[in-house]
């Protein structure tokens, strides 16, 4: 039997959920008390998530002019990878210094790396060759 820390009352071990942690080997508060706290966490997280996409968008539409719908569509149609080395890591918007267009999504180091060459294709192309030189 055990005392759960959250309605007080005593329950059986059965009523618990198992935590290698805790002395009794079983958790604190029983598993009806739990599922409570998990349904307000989820709904809370939902708020938040909510939260995240209103700044998202704004933030997108601040810097870029379009919306987290947007860029997540841009994200569906590029198959959730960088344009340029294909891989799927977290991606970034990537835009025309001189015109604020949006060109697509690419990886941090593939869109770093774009804006160190001033976004030159003279500078790319010298990059190329020098590399191509190594070989």
């Amino acid at each position: 039997m055990r005392i759960c820390k959250v309605c007080n009352i005593t329950k059986s071990l059965a009523e618990f959920g198992k935590d290698k942690g805790c002395k009794l080997g079983h958790r604190h508060q029983c598993k009806t008390c739990r599922a409570l706290k998990d349904a307000v966490y989820s709904k809370k997280r939902v708020l938040t998530h909510d939260h995240v996409k209103r700044k998202y968008n704004s933030t997108y539409m601040r810097k870029y002019g379009i919306t987290l719908d947007a860029v997540n569509e841009l994200k569906a149609n590029q198959q959730s990878k960088c344009l340029i080395c294909h891989n799927d890591y977290k991606l970034y918007v990537d835009h025309c210094h001189t015109t604020g267009e949006v060109r697509g999504l690419l990886c941090n180091n593939c869109n770093t790396g774009l804006g160190m060459f001033g976004d030159s294709i003279d500078n790319l192309r010298g990059a190329i060759a020098y590399l191509n030189k190594g070989n």
